[in-house]
Order: structure tokens, then C-alpha cells, then sequence
């Protein structure tokens, strides 16, 4: 039995093309078993929990993408479906010719819409020159919740501008009772970003 599946796994690894959406892969009962043994596994991983939509967010799509992934010598080891990974934490994925390309901007984008800055202006630099942030120093925020998302977020885009490390490293030292001006500093991380896009 379990010869006769890898033969069959085998059989459809060489006569058929690895499918490019959904559509493709629904009607092969390998990948459709493969696609139900991902869920499971982000299911059993819990992954995600739902959670109601933020207001003014634009909700990310996904797809899946399908691979064979095959052994060193080029045999078919078993099909491996990557769920969802056009945006994975933040990031999107793109399959080329040449490879992958890998992109952060909707992220970015999303970002400023979620907290209210897509009409912000634009910085320079991520942080200004000289700040010195104090524990004490400023009105405290009445809900922390707000500035923690933000700086939470904001590490996600490290990934493809590096040089916001420094300056969340900054705000995120006043996670536990963060101040007006801890807020104002980390949404200037924003608008920097928002400088690069462009």
C-alpha cells in the first residue's frame, strides 16, 4: 500500500507540473491531502487565532504556493505546500523566473493605515538626532495596548529596513508605561517608512 503511494507520488511528480493557485491543485487528491495536512498542522501548532478585523485595516490576501520537494539526487521526496506564504509575518513573497522577491511594502502600508498616519508627513531619519526618552517624563497614555501594537509591529519591518533597529530599540524600552512622547517618537519610525516607499 504505502509502495503503491509513493509510486503514485512519484507518477504525478513527473507527469504533472507543480500547480500555481488553488484552482490547479483541488481536483489531485495528493495535494489536496497535502493542503488538509498543513491545516492540521498550523491547527495543532495554533499559528493563528482569529480575531475580529481592526477598523480602517485592509485585510492582506494570501494564496498557497506548491512545491515537490525532492532530495538531494532529484527524487520526489513528498509534495510540500507552503501555506500562505505571499505574506508571511509580514513579509511578501513573489515567485520569478530568477528566484523569490521578498517585499515588505504592503506591510508598511497597512501599517500607516492602521494607525492613522497614511497622510503623515515624511521623515528623514527614523529618530531624531540627540533624543533622550525618560521614563517619567511626559503624560502617560491612558491605553499602553495602542503602543505596544505599534512597536510590536514596527519589528516585523526590520527585515527589509535594518536601520529602524536602533530606534525600536529605543521606544521599546518603555513598553511597560509608555508616555505621550515614547508614542510620538516610535510613529516618527513610521514616517520614515513611509519616506522610502516611494
Amino acid at each position: 500500500m504505502v509502495a503503491r503511494m509513493i509510486s503514485c507520488l512519484i507518477l504525478e511528480a513527473l507527469t504533472t507540473e507543480e500547480p500555481t493557485n488553488y484552482n490547479e491543485a483541488k481536483g489531485c487528491p495528493n495535494w489536496e491531502r497535502a493542503m488538509q495536512e498543513e491545516i492540521e498542522a498550523l491547527n495543532k501548532n495554533e499559528t493563528w487565532e482569529l480575531a475580529a478585523k481592526p477598523e480602517k485595516c485592509v485585510p492582506v490576501t494570501c494564496k498557497w504556493v506548491y512545491r515537490f520537494k525532492k532530495r538531494s539526487y532529484g527524487t520526489i521526496d513528498r509534495l510540500k505546500i507552503w501555506g500562505r506564504l505571499p505574506f508571511f509575518p509580514g513579509l511578501e513573497v513573489e515567485q520569478l523566473d530568477q528566484g523569490y522577491f521578498v517585499s515588505q511594502t504592503s506591510y508598511a502600508k497597512n501599517l500607516l493605515e492602521c494607525f492613522g498616519m497614511r497622510e503623515s508627513k515624511e521623515k528623514a531619519a527614523p529618530i531624531e538626532p540627540n533624543l533622550k526618552l525618560k521614563k517619567d517624563e511626559g503624560k502617560l497614555m491612558h491605553d499602553a495596548r495602542k503602543f505596544r501594537q505599534l512597536v510590536g509591529s514596527l519589528i516585523y519591518l526590520t527585515v527589509m529596513w535594518p536601520e529602524i533597529s536602533y530606534s525600536i530599540g529605543v521606544v521599546s524600552q518603555f513598553m511597560q508605561n509608555p508616555r505621550i512622547p515614547d508614542l510620538y517618537a516610535a510613529k516618527r519610525i513610521l514616517q520614515y517608512i513611509k519616506g522610502t516607499l516611494g
